[in-house]
């Protein structure tokens, strides 16, 4: 090995290994949701737990590929400090990501269509990586939520710009970045529960409320 090659695997390898070793022996995953209506620190922890685990896989895959002289992408880039749901997933996973649009997403037609099509199109991304991720109904409405969020994003993004200019909101300046990215890390953290929530009643009431918002928007 290369110093630099040794210096990338002692270094990177384990770079979260302490961390997610600690806020494992800390969380309790299948009594989670149960915990997080009167505690809010395990929901914050699972999600960390979470972002520890991929990270930390993906530098290892990286870093054993580079030991063979194979450079693979990066997969992780900060994706707690997003802004939005949608710079969120060019943050998270973006091997994943990449490949859900060359293979699925653009196949489907994209944003070719028209607006009605380009949502649904990202919904069954949304829904099939839910699948992808867990063969388990939970698991299909956390992919289903993060469709419904994207879909609300893209159609509010425009007026919500405008909104923001009229009252003269300075996007640049850390303290609107701070709260962008409060606000994702909050309900990506909240929609990370629903992996664990075996509640099919209140999924299913969650899914009645919203899916008649969604239609509504996408049609107008």
């Amino acid at each position: 090995r290369t110093s630099e090659q040794s210096a990338f695997t002692d270094n990177d390898l384990n770079k979260f290994k302490g961390i997610d070793t600690l806020i494992a022996s800390q969380i309790d995953k299948e009594t989670l949701l149960e915990k997080t209506h009167t505690s809010k620190p395990p929901a914050i922890a699972f999600s960390l737990q979470i972002y520890c685990d991929f990270f930390s896989y993906s530098i290892l895959a990286k870093g054993i590929s580079k030991i063979i002289g194979i450079n693979l992408m990066d997969n992780f880039n900060n994706p707690y400090f997003a802004q939005n749901i949608k710079d969120f997933w060019a943050r998270w996973h973006i091997s994943l990501s990449t490949w859900f649009k060359d293979y699925l997403y653009i196949p489907l037609g994209g944003n070719r269509k028209g607006k009605f099509r380009q949502y649904l199109n990202l919904f069954i991304v949304f829904f099939v990586s839910g699948i992808w991720h867990g063969a388990n109904y939970t698991y299909v409405f956390w992919g289903m939520l993060h469709g419904f969020w994207q879909i609300i994003h893209n159609i509010t993004q425009k007026p919500i710009n405008i909104l923001l200019k009229k009252i003269n909101v300075n996007e640049k300046c850390f303290s609107w970045k701070l709260l962008q990215a409060s606000v994702t890390f909050i309900f990506v953290t909240l929609i990370a529960m629903f992996q664990k929530n075996n509640n099919k009643q209140g999924i299913l009431l969650v899914i009645a409320i919203m899916l008649p918002i969604i239609l509504g928007l996408m049609i107008a």
